[in-house]
């Protein structure tokens, strides 16, 4: 099956916070994509049972207030499931963030995505062929790519279904980068992040080391 052809599930969440072992998702995004197009897209606000750090709100404008009394990620576990039960291959902007919340808290999601194709359009964004040398702070955030790719969607930034669509969006426009092959296409993705997150580490080592003053 070609990446072009497959049905897509472009998932994003907003969390209280970056750790899956300590914080929670207050959102999640799931959009249907085939061929370029939206099919179907679904996002809901979700009761983390903790509160959200003022930090996070800060990012995604997300409250205590708007998720009171919602469902929590437990509760949808089955209809989120059933959303990776439709299609051939998981996309995300950074999809392993999204992906290790909901294996971690969405009971039976990694069971239900054992074997599926995962695509990352960041990974691609990040090879020298595209992105990798471009200049400035915050260069590979998804609405910078965006922008620079000419790409727009609506709706709120850093909220999950305008980001899921967007990573979308962006992955579409860069599918020439992929092996034609979906099953290539996704150890592609993953040997790519490897070596990229390697050379990170190796540039990592290589920066001097900060006194306290």
């Amino acid at each position: 099956m070609r990446p072009d052809d497959a049905r897509w599930l472009v998932l994003d969440s907003e969390t209280t916070g970056l750790d899956p072992t300590e914080h929670r998702l207050v959102e999640l995004a799931a959009v249907h994509m085939r061929r370029g197009a939206v099919t179907d897209a679904r996002a809901m606000l979700l009761d983390p049972q903790r509160p959200i750090p003022a930090e996070a709100s800060a990012v995604h404008g997300i409250s205590d207030a708007m998720v009171a009394g919602r469902s929590t990620l437990a509760d949808v576990a089955t209809q989120v499931c059933g959303h990776v039960g439709r299609v051939d291959v998981l996309v995300g902007y950074n999809v392993p963030f999204d992906l290790a919340f909901l294996d971690a808290h969405c009971p039976g999601f990694a069971q239900a995505r054992a074997g599926l194709p995962i695509l990352d359009p960041l990974v691609i964004v990040r090879t020298d062929a595209v992105g990798r040398f471009w200049k400035g702070a915050g260069r590979h955030r998804l609405g910078n790519v965006a922008d620079r790719l000419g790409l727009a969607a609506p709706g709120s930034l850093h909220r999950a279904r305008r980001d899921a669509t967007l990573a979308g969006a962006v992955l579409w426009r860069l599918l020439g980068h992929l092996p034609a092959d979906l099953a290539e296409a996704s150890e592609w993705t993953a040997r790519i992040r490897a070596q990229q997150e390697a050379d990170f580490q190796e540039w990592l080592a290589r920066q001097p080391a900060k006194e306290f003053a």
